[in-house]
This record gives structure tokens, sequence and C-alpha cells, in this order.
């Protein structure tokens, strides 16, 4: 499992569905438009300054992760390989 975080700037798509109450119904899609399947729910944070905001997408899949974040997989094990 992994979580993905990132900051957003929010569209006139994002002001449509704000008012959403229950933010694990609303989903997320990398800048290469790969959306990122969440079993834990998508967690919007107030403001972070000016328009920006933060979203975290919870609980992805181990292997789907391992798809869209290789670099970060690698780097993560490389902190436990002895030299």
């Amino acid at each position: 499992m992994g979580v993905a975080f990132g900051r957003i700037e929010p569209n006139e798509v994002y002001e449509k569905i704000s008012g959403v109450q229950n933010p694990g119904d609303l989903s997320v899609r990398s800048g290469n438009g790969v959306t990122l399947k969440s079993s834990g729910g998508v967690h919007v944070e107030g403001q972070l300054g000016g328009e920006e905001m933060e979203v975290a997408v919870l609980r992805i899949d181990q292997s789907e992760y391992e798809a869209l974040f290789p670099e970060h997989v690698k780097a993560y094990e490389l902190q436990f390989k002895r030299s």
C-alpha cells in the first residue's frame, strides 16, 4: 500500500465539486492522465497559500504504486541495503 500527495490548484471543475461532503468520493488523475485508484479515499487539505491546496490519495495498491512511482520505490528500498 502507498500514499501519494501533492499540491493542486483548484480550477472551475474543482469549484463545482468543492461542496462534496465525502472527500472519499473524489478521484485524482496524474499529470499524464492516469487515475490513481485508492481504497482509502482522497483527502483534500485547506489552503497552502494563495490558491494552492494539498491532496492525498490514500491506500494505493502496491503494484499500482510501483508502476506509478518506481523511483520512489527504488529510493525506499535502497535505504535498507547494506553496503
